[in-house]
């Protein structure tokens, strides 16, 4: 016995001398880690960027809870053990290991606080990445505006000067981007819709080809000088061959890809213009409610292309970029069809015209715009006053009495003042080729009986 005892009593006192070190390192590292968690998750955040911190770390948090929990109950289990084997543990310890239950009760009221404050500070915050997003699209738009420097397009332009010039544009739009990535970032964490900016990957492509064009001069031209100081029958041939090559193969395709989109955008245009064209034309003569009230089926359909056109205006009046506009998916057919559409109009415009014509051959002697001028106030008959000398060669204007809006027509007025009475009775009322019709035909009948008076006066003399 008294040989076998010292083995495990030393055992033992290593055990109690550990239990308590144990015990100690990892209520040190349990607690630092609740006490620093609780004050971050506590600290109210003053940018959109602390946020996004707070926001991360209460994710990471959540995640592990479960491990802090485990950590805490393990605590626990040490401390009891020590207990039931009365292990001594100093009192200022004790006194820690017995707050250590609040101090992580603490962290978890820190996580729910700062779980529902997200809301209110995603919206606080959500204003700032507003604002930082403009300051983006600001700064894209004079890097833009930059990368169309004269200097660039200029191939007697100083190279040097010019590689410098674009690589700090090429800095300045790799910036932006990374901005613009961070920007969605915390509108994802945020749990708000992302702002879609296509026109920044746009330039930075353009600023990335033009870079790459520059950089590309100046190998060829280092190239170049050693080849022009070789004897020609040194030269590598095949070498030459394969850096031309490798230069035209890397932009061959962004080449073809341009040329594609301005042949596209060239087809829009020539669509586009056409479309303004009929639409400048159709649209005042639509305006009128008397066209509207006689051609119902062509206004409605004219109303249906205005929106249209209209809508396509106000985009890219609010984005003016031209390529962009030009490129954009189904405005191409957008425009032929609507071009078909004014045609069709068009052409059912000058049947109409035509009706109004036959009804009243004198039209034949108005133009389209005189003629439609005309139908567009039919309720207003003074309207046909300008151009009756070119409907009837001797009369200036018909008399309809002092009221304006007289519809009662007393005589008819030549040029030289000779005023000729067209009877009682005479109004103009109904479709305008109707009662000018009657005013032919009064006007017929008054120079008639007109003249068979006189004659009949002369017979008698």
């Amino acid at each position: 016995k008294e040989s076998l005892l010292p083995s495990p009593r030393y055992c033992l006192q290593i055990i109690f001398t550990l239990l308590p070190q144990i015990l100690t390192q990892r209520y040190q590292v349990f607690i630092a880690e609740i006490h620093t968690a609780t004050k971050k998750l506590l600290t109210k955040p003053s940018s959109a960027e602390e946020f996004v911190e707070v926001v991360s770390f209460l994710q990471c948090m959540h995640e592990k809870i479960d491990s802090l929990e485990e950590q805490y109950l393990g605590i626990k289990e040490y401390i009891s053990l020590m207990q039931d084997y009365q292990i001594p543990i100093p009192e200022i310890d004790f006194a820690s290991y017995q707050m250590m239950g609040a101090d992580f009760n603490a962290c978890k009221d820190a996580m729910v606080t700062a779980e529902e404050g997200k809301v209110e500070n995603a919206k606080l915050f959500s204003a700032d990445l507003i604002k930082q997003m403009e300051q983006v699209k600001n700064d894209v738009t004079l890097i833009h505006q930059a990368a169309n420097h004269d200097m660039i397009l200029d191939e007697n332009s100083d190279m040097q000067e010019v590689l410098a010039y674009v690589r700090n544009l090429s800095d300045d739009i790799i910036a932006r981007n990374a901005q613009y990535q961070c920007i969605q970032q915390y509108q994802r964490l945020f749990q708000i819709e992302e702002t879609q900016y296509d026109e920044l990957q746009a330039v930075a492509n353009e600023v990335e080809m033009k870079k790459s064009l520059w950089s590309a001069l100046e190998d060829l031209g280092l190239k170049g000088v050693i080849w022009a100081n070789t004897h020609f029958e040194k030269l590598q041939l095949e070498e030459i061959e394969e850096v031309v090559q490798r230069y035209i193969a890397g932009i061959r395709s962004d080449v073809e890809k341009v040329e594609n989109q301005l042949k596209h955008f060239g087809h829009v245009l020539d669509e586009w213009l056409e479309c303004q064209k009929q639409w400048m034309y159709l649209e005042s003569i639509f305006s009128a409610p008397d066209i509207q009230r006689q051609l119902p089926n062509e206004s409605k359909a004219f109303n249906a292309v205005d929106k249209q056109f209209k809508d396509i205006m106000k985009r890219v009046h609010d984005r003016p970029n031209a390529l962009q506009a030009g490129l954009t998916v189904g405005w191409l057919e957008t425009f032929q069809k609507s071009n078909e559409t004014l045609e069709k109009i068009q052409k059912n415009l000058e049947d109409y015209l035509e009706t109004k014509r036959m009804a009243f051959p004198r039209f034949y002697f108005l133009s389209n715009d005189e003629l439609l001028e005309i139908l567009a106030q039919t309720r207003n008959v003074q309207a046909v006053q300008p151009h009756l000398s070119k409907c009837f060669d001797g009369i200036r204007r018909l008399d309809f009495g002092d009221d304006p809006r007289s519809i009662d027509i007393f005589a008819m007025v030549s040029s030289e003042g000779e005023r000729v009475s067209l009877g009682k009775n005479l109004k103009a009322r109904g479709n305008v080729e109707s009662w000018l019709t009657a005013v032919e035909q009064n006007m017929n009948s008054s120079l008639r009986r007109f003249a068979s008076n006189f004659f009949y006066i002369k017979l008698c003399q």
